[in-house]
C-alpha cells in the first residue's frame, strides 16, 4: 500500500499530471508477461500497523492482503504497465487532482496481475536506497503559486492518524425470514462466516447484488457450500440475509468518521455505515443529481419505502442503523456517509 501527503498543494485545478514510480529490484521470469495495476484504496488503514490481515491496530481488511475488490479498493485501475526489471511509470493524474479537489484520500494498493508462477520484488517506502522508494511526481500548472516549497519528487510519507474512532457492540435482533440490513460499524473480522458468527446454525443465506462488475450479479453467500462467492460483509454493503430462526446478530467493531462509497450507474445496493440517523435528503446532498431513486425495505411492515428528490409522494425520510440502501445512480459517483 501507498499513501502519500498533498497538504502542501493549494485546491482547486492546479494540478498539470501526476506519475507515480515504482522501482522493480528483481523479476523472474519477465517471459511470462506479467503486469502490475495500481488501485484507488476504499479502506482506512494505518501503515505503521497493517499487514496481512490488518488495516488498523483494530481493524481487519474485507480480505487478507487488501485484497476484496470493492469493499477494500478500487476495481478499476487507476492504471496499469507491463513488469519489466526497471522503474515503472502510471499515470494517477486524475487520482491526484480528485485527492487535491477534497475527494478521501486513502492513498493506493499496489497489485500483480499474470501468472503466479511469475515474482517480482517492488521496492517499498522503507527501502534503504532512497532512490529506489516510490516516488509521486506531479507537474502544477505555470501559474500555480505555493505557499511553501514542495520537494520534487514527493516521498512517501507515514501519516499520523487522526484519532481512533470507539470500539462499538450492537445487537441486532432477526426474526425468521428474510432480512434486508446493513452493518453501521466496521466489523472487526468482516469475513464470513466469521462475521456471522453469533447467529451461525441460524440462517442459511446472504445476497449482496453486485454492480462493481459488468453485467452486475447477485453474489451469494451459504454456509458450508463451495460454490459461494461472497467472501466477506464490510460495512460498505447492504445485504439480504435469511434468517431460520430467530436470534440476535452481535457485531464487534469500530464506529466509523465517514465511509466513502462507489456508486456506479444503476442499481447499487450499499450500506449505512454510521450509527446515527440522518435525514435523506442531508444524506445525499453531496450527490444530488447523480442518482435517481432511492429505497430501503422496512423490515417491520414488511414494505419498501421510497425517495425521489423533489417527489411530493416520498415515504422515505430517513437512515436509520442497520439500514441497506438501494440507490439508483445515473452516473458514477461517490457518496460518502458522515457518522
Amino acid at each position: 500500500m501507498l499513501w502519500v501527503g498533498l497538504r502542501r498543494l493549494p485546491g482547486g485545478d492546479v494540478v498539470f499530471s501526476a506519475e507515480l514510480e515504482l522501482h522493480v529490484s528483481y523479476l523472474r521470469d519477465a517471459e511470462r508477461g506479467g503486469s502490475v495495476s495500481v488501485h484507488r484504496l476504499w479502506r482506512a488503514w494505518q501503515p505503521d500497523a497493517a499487514n496481512w490481515h490488518l488495516a488498523t491496530a483494530d481493524t481487519a481488511w474485507a480480505q487478507a492482503g487488501a485484497g476484496n475488490a470493492g469493499g477494500d479498493y478500487n476495481p478499476a485501475p487507476t492504471g496499469q504497465t507491463a513488469l519489466a526489471l526497471s522503474t515503472l511509470t502510471i499515470d494517477v493524474t486524475e487520482d491526484v487532482r480528485s485527492w487535491v479537489g477534497g475527494q478521501p484520500n486513502l492513498g493506493w494498493v499496489v497489485r500483480y496481475v499474470g501468472d503466479e508462477a511469475q515474482s517480482a520484488n517492488i521496492a517499498s517506502g522503507d527501502h534503504p536506497d532512497v532512490q529506489l522508494r516510490p516516488q509521486l511526481r506531479i507537474s502544477l500548472r505555470s501559474d500555480t503559486s505555493l505557499a511553501t516549497a514542495t520537494p520534487s519528487p514527493t516521498p512517501y510519507h507515514t501519516p499520523t492518524p487522526a484519532g481512533t474512532p470507539g470500539r462499538k457492540l450492537v445487537k441486532m435482533p432477526l426474526q425468521a425470514g428474510w432480512h434486508s440490513l446493513s452493518l453501521p460499524v466496521i466489523p472487526l473480522n468482516p469475513g464470513l462466516p466469521e462475521v456471522l458468527q453469533s447467529i451461525a446454525g441460524n440462517y442459511e443465506e446472504v445476497r449482496w447484488f453486485d454492480n462493481t462488475v459488468q453485467p452486475a450479479r447477485w453474489r451469494t453467500f451459504r454456509p458450508g457450500d463451495p460454490a459461494s462467492d461472497l467472501s466477506a460483509i464490510h460495512e460498505r454493503l447492504g445485504v439480504w440475509l435469511k434468517v431460520t430462526q430467530a436470534a440476535v446478530l452481535n457485531l464487534d467493531g469500530m464506529a466509523p468518521s465517514a465511509t466513502t462509497i462507489l456508486l456506479n450507474p444503476g442499481w447499487n445496493q450499499i450500506g449505512y455505515p454510521s450509527l446515527q440517523t440522518q435525514a435523506v435528503p442531508s444524506a445525499l446532498a453531496a450527490i444530488a443529481g447523480s442518482y435517481a431513486r432511492v429505497r430501503v425495505w422496512d423490515n417491520d411492515l414488511q414494505e419498501w419505502k421510497h425517495y425521489t428528490l423533489g417527489a411530493p409522494d416520498n415515504t422515505l425520510s430517513e437512515f436509520h442503523p442497520g439500514d441497506a440502501i438501494w440507490i439508483e445512480a445515473t452516473e458514477t459517483t461517490y457518496l460518502t456517509i458522515i457518522n
